[in-house]
């Protein structure tokens, strides 16, 4: 790597790392040895969970966890294109490209590298990646999830991670030449009679109501 490319990844990675931190916090640039530092992040990549879980025979865990690790890490997906100027995207957002809380009463999703990004100029594009490398990829060897995810929670996580203005607007906009049209005019119809719910609002409703299955009395 020489120095502008370098420069350029460094700038990134701050650019990356403000509130909320979306990679590892930048530490600091040593010239004398070319390289810089990052912050380690501890916890598991998707892949590694759904991996572990899988090893422990804990299925129905994993069931309850994948919407949680979809929204999370599709929401920094959003995020880091958004910060791009909606410009870039990860190449390959797969499930050992994001680190994701285990429990889904934690929240931020953070991305192990940015270095792989290529240009992503629309809002389909961004999400197609996704629902390619990483959704697919989980789905194929765990039919038993197919399904769980549906249009209303990808486009949830877009209100989340752009908020709700901009979120709406360009899910609007999108919509017009979209092959989502349908789901996003559906979505969008389902916010304004209902209003949204947060990510957060919505793992504590679904955690709710696991515990009354188990405590009907």
């Amino acid at each position: 790597m020489n120095f502008a490319e370098l420069r350029q990844e460094v700038s990134w990675l701050l650019a990356s790392g403000t509130p909320p931190p979306l990679v590892e916090q930048f530490g600091g640039y040593f010239p004398e040895w070319g390289i810089f530092t990052e912050e380690f992040i501890p916890g598991d990549t998707v892949e590694k969970q759904v991996a572990r879980l899988v090893r422990q025979g804990e299925a129905k865990r994993l069931a309850s966890l994948w919407p949680f690790l979809v929204w999370s890490a599709l929401e920094g997906h959003i995020r880091f294109w958004d910060r791009t100027g909606r410009r870039l995207a990860l190449r390959e957002p797969s499930p050992a490209a994001f680190i994701v809380p285990s429990h889904d009463y934690h929240s931020g999703a953070r991305l192990v590298s940015i270095s792989d990004r290529t240009p992503c100029p629309s809002l389909d594009e961004l999400l197609d990646r996704f629902q390619r490398a990483f959704v697919a990829r989980i789905e194929g060897s765990r039919p038993d999830l197919r399904g769980v995810i549906d249009e209303a929670l990808v486009l949830s996580a877009v209100i989340e991670a752009l908020g709700q203005e901009r979120g709406v607007a360009l899910l609007a906009a999108s919509a017009q030449e979209s092959p989502r049209a349908i789901a996003i005019e559906t979505f969008l119809e389902r916010l304004r009679e209902d209003g949204f719910t947060p990510h957060r609002v919505w793992f504590a409703t679904r955690r709710y109501r696991r515990w009354l299955e188990v405590n009907p009395d």
